[in-house]
């Protein structure tokens, strides 16, 4: 029997927490003679595993050295009570083996673990799944599906050379009754994790247009969410125009990030801020939209304004969402709608002529949020909103959420 250590190990990965560079493209290298059998397991498991297929050649990494995509075979696994799934899991776990060329062991071999299926027990569902894994030159990408009514989908890919990294990951949550889905789409190599719920509209009515709700995920330092005037993607940047057209990325720029559970921190940068309008609201201001409460799971569809059916009945009811505005020029706060019972503790620091930064202490831990910078270049008007997601007005579903801690 191989190492209980490697069967239960959770998905390991070394991915980069910013911005990553395509690699160019390289010539293909011809394959080395596969590595001693004997050598692999005494790195891998003190020659005490076996492999679930032959070492798969993958590349040469920046040191020159041969790189092998190990299979090893795991263990059945039964759980407490002994139960054991109706169908099997892909019985194999992954590893990276850098070995000199040849396929000699030196003081130089490295193993890295890339990940294993059984982190979770392989627990299918009533209504049975499926798992598969595909290899493609140095990318390896492993897909599952499980569930009963409500089903779940994941799809993991890893980028093997020239390093080891996790590049993207796409799970989602969906009804087999109806078209009810969230799906949650992470970009390692850019930073950003973005969200979207899709429910058909309640009732018995032949329109077919479903709501759709997106959001970035706030992350944590030292991570960040940087929204421009034209919602620009790239390394760390997303966000949405919630509000008039879109702009160019050198008109205005937020930058957002939680320090801690409560402290949420701004950065906004402009050419010149405005102050003066007969409101806060068309002052340049901040505006934090939150919810202390999450949204309700397995919700089949959505009622329409003035529908008979009630929320309560369709998996919960949707949670009770407020707004406070901060003025960037000084820091003050007002209070917007859902009429909050408490206020934000704000500290403003000038970073330079143009860039200001707003540390904002939240009420509470926020289960749903968004921040929206709003810009008015004349005191009159809002000239244009962007947003860490699709905002619309006082509907919760179109909040976002922050990263877990």
């Amino acid at each position: 029997m191989f190492s209980k250590r490697l069967a239960v190990a959770v998905c390991l990965l070394l991915a980069s927490g910013g911005a990553a560079v395509a690699s160019p493209a390289r010539a293909p290298v011809a394959s080395p003679p596969a590595p001693d059998p004997a050598v692999v397991k005494a790195l891998l498991c003190r020659g005490t595993c076996e492999f679930a297929r032959a070492p798969r050649f993958v590349g040469k990494d920046p040191e020159k050295r041969d790189v092998f995509l190990v299979a090893i075979a795991l263990p059945e696994v039964k759980s407490d009570d002994g139960f054991e799934p109706a169908e099997p899991c892909i019985p194999e776990a992954y590893a990276l083996l850098h070995l000199a060329s040849g396929g000699r062991t030196g003081p130089k071999s490295l193993v890295e673990k890339v990940m294993t299926l059984r982190e979770d027990g392989c627990f299918y569902g009533v209504g049975g799944g499926s798992e598969e894994v595909d290899i493609e030159q140095a990318t390896l990408t492993v897909h599952r599906d499980a569930g009963s009514n409500w089903r779940g989908s994941r799809t993991t890919t890893w980028r093997l050379l020239p390093k080891l990294e996790r590049t993207s990951e796409r799970a989602t949550y969906y009804s087999r009754i109806t078209t009810a889905s969230q799906t949650t789409t992470t970009d390692f190599l850019r930073g950003v994790t973005r969200k979207q719920i899709t429910l058909p509209l309640c009732g018995d009515s032949d329109e077919i247009k479903q709501p759709e709700w997106e959001s970035d995920v706030i992350p944590s330092m030292p991570q960040r969410l940087v929204v421009d005037s034209a919602a620009t993607t790239g390394p760390s940047r997303g966000g949405f125009v919630v509000h008039g057209s879109g702009g160019t990325p050198s008109d205005a720029e937020m930058t957002v990030s939680m320090r801690d559970d409560r402290t949420l921190v701004v950065e906004v940068e402009e050419a010149s801020f405005t102050q003066g309008g007969k409101s806060w609201v068309f002052d340049d201001h901040v505006e934090i939209w939150m919810s202390e409460e999450d949204l309700p799971a397995m919700v089949v569809c959505a009622v329409k304004a003035g529908a008979a059916i009630p929320e309560e009945d369709l998996g919960g009811a949707l949670p009770r969402i407020v707004q406070w505005g901060v003025r960037v020029t000084d820091g003050a706060v007002f209070s917007g709608a859902g009429k909050p019972k408490k206020s934000l503790l704000v500290e403003r620091q000038p970073l330079s002529p143009t860039r200001v930064r707003l540390t904002i202490k939240l009420p509470a831990r926020p289960a749903l949020l968004t921040v929206v910078y709003s810009d008015s270049d004349d005191g009159k008007t809002q000239k244009r909103m962007i947003a860490t997601s699709n905002l619309k007005f006082e509907e919760p579903r179109s909040l976002g959420a922050v990263a877990d801690r």
